[in-house]
């Protein structure tokens, strides 16, 4: 025992002065602290007030006797040890004391008087495995609760996460939903924009070309025009000349023949239209 330890406290219940003093003194020698009672009530009262750490106590008193004793301190605290001490008790009492928790029994008179000394010193040996047994039991229990809730609060984090992944998965394919109906809408708007410029397209087209007709016939109908004017003025010219010079040759040689002939032809030339010339033109 260091000087820093505290003693072990025993209480002696005994209702002989001698066995009192004897096992007292015994225990003393071996550094203990020990308080004596000299009945079952007594012994009673010292320990609710004492809390000692073992107890020795007879198992024959007048009164309340070992085994009560003993009965209400396991009831009290199982963790105290008690030896009980028997001399003339029956076998029965052994037995009751062993099964109401007795953590030694011992037979009087004394062989030897170190078997107390070994009894008490392994009944606080008990006692303190007993304690830190306990302690460990609670420092586990404790480690376990802790783990327990940090392992609830991880889950119910673990929960909130999956909750809020599920929310962005929903409006996600929500999203991708909506994405793909505008790129739908947006596509069937492209289509239909594209065949309306490709309609509008072969419409300019067409009227190119239409308005490129209409230009080449306005100018050909202009040089058409310009054509037949020098025609006739030329035609009439011919036709003039001819008549004079029908008039001027006989009219049975073969020159007034020729002329005639180029009348005709004159006069053919001069029925020929406008219409008629600028077709011959175009074609």
């Amino acid at each position: 025992m260091t000087a820093a330890e505290q003693p072990a406290h025993i209480l002696v219940i005994d209702d002989e002065e001698a066995l009192r003093v004897c096992v007292s003194e015994t225990l003393a020698e071996c550094m203990y602290e020990v308080t004596c009672a000299s009945n079952g009530q007594e012994g009673l009262e010292l320990y609710k007030k004492l809390k000692p750490d073992c107890i020795v106590v007879d198992i024959k008193m007048p009164g309340i006797s070992g085994l009560d004793v003993l009965a209400e301190v396991t009831k009290d605290d199982a963790n105290t040890p008690v030896i009980v001490v028997s001399g003339a008790g029956s076998f029965d009492d052994v037995v009751n004391a062993l099964r109401r928790g007795a953590r030694d029994l011992i037979n009087k008179p004394f062989h030897r008087i170190a078997i107390i000394q070994n009894a008490v010193s392994d009944a606080l040996e008990w006692r303190r495995m007993h304690e830190e047994v306990l302690r460990y039991r609670l420092h586990l229990e404790d480690e376990v609760r802790q783990r327990t809730q940090e392992l609830g609060l991880a889950n119910e984090r673990l929960r909130g996460e999956i909750v809020v992944r599920e929310q962005a998965e929903i409006a996600l394919r929500k999203a991708h939903d909506e994405l793909e109906k505008r790129v739908a809408e947006r596509t069937a708007e492209l289509t239909a924009a594209n065949a309306s410029l490709t309609a509008a397209i072969e419409t300019r087209r067409q009227a190119e070309e239409a308005l490129v007709r209409s230009e080449r016939l306005a100018a050909v109908g202009t040089l058409a025009g310009g054509v037949a004017h020098e025609f006739n003025n030329i035609n009439t010219s011919v036709l003039g000349f001819s008549e004079l010079a029908l008039h001027s040759v006989d009219e049975a040689s073969e020159l007034a023949d020729f002329l005639n002939r180029i009348r005709r032809a004159a006069l053919r030339a001069k029925s020929l239209s406008l219409i008629h010339i600028s077709q011959g033109i175009v074609r």
